[in-house]
């Protein structure tokens, strides 16, 4: 997160971009831009970039980032 308001992603073995938006403890994600490598089968790239397009509540707790998605379907926790 830049305080541009842009990001950058690695979504296993893709790179990507995209902007970010927030209010209070609400954030919008748009990814808009990735490489288009194939990543092993197993992989959950293409998960996490949808996922991160549903972001709605971000907060920090013990160092932690957590990203609650949208109609209460996950949470995705990232080390700080």
């Amino acid at each position: 997160f830049k305080t541009d308001g842009t990001i950058n992603i690695q979504a296993d073995c893709n790179r990507g971009g995209g902007t970010y938006s927030k209010k209070g403890k609400q954030i919008t994600i748009k990814v808009t831009h990735t490489t288009r490598a194939m990543c092993p089968p197993d992989s959950l790239d293409q998960t996490f970039l949808k996922d991160l397009n549903t972001v709605a509540i971000y907060l920090f707790n013990d160092g932690y980032l957590y990203l609650d998605l949208k109609f209460y379907t996950g949470t995705m926790r990232f080390r700080r």
